[in-house]
């Protein structure tokens, strides 16, 4: 993250490399110094939008801590500049990111509202691997009820007799 906000302000370089000369850390490992380093960062752009996928992955703490902070960044921004910092957490709902962002809007989303476009794109692919492999229409329609079915979590015993 530091590295992206970073590519848009190339200023914070100096600031970042003289607080890595100080901490003594080759690897930057202390979540405090995270943490301020990352402030810094973010208050030095007009606007942040901000992207953080995979906080069902975390363990407890690291989850908790993760957004709380990020929730207490966007929480100090005034209302009057509310666009200046957004943030989106794409996760499964695990229960403790459910709770953790009940505050905050949220968009559900199942495996039947992705069906058509994982359809549509099986059905993309299958087409150039039939063009490839010279396969009948019969065995792209296959391949590509396969994906489908297979991302909606169904299983195909046939599949390695047909393919």
């Amino acid at each position: 993250m530091l590295v992206q906000l970073l590519h848009q302000n190339n200023n914070l370089l100096p600031y970042l490399y003289e607080k890595v000369l100080l901490s003594d850390e080759t690897v930057l490992k202390s979540p405090s110094l995270a943490r301020e380093l990352l402030e810094t960062a973010l208050h030095s752009l007009e606007t942040v939008y901000m992207i953080i996928d995979g906080l069902d992955e975390c363990d407890h703490d690291e989850k908790r801590g993760i957004i709380s902070w990020f929730r207490s960044m966007i929480d100090m921004v005034p209302e009057s500049d509310s666009d200046s910092l957004r943030c989106i957490f794409i996760s499964q709902d695990d229960g403790d990111i459910g709770k953790l962002l009940s505050k905050y809007p949220r968009i559900q989303i199942t495996a039947e509202d992705m069906t058509p476009d994982i359809q549509s794109y099986a059905a993309i692919w299958s087409r150039r691997i039939q063009e490839k492999f010279e396969l009948s229409d019969e065995r792209r329609e296959f391949i590509t009820s396969t994906v489908t079915d297979r991302a909606k979590g169904k299983k195909m015993n046939q599949v390695r007799k047909t393919i």
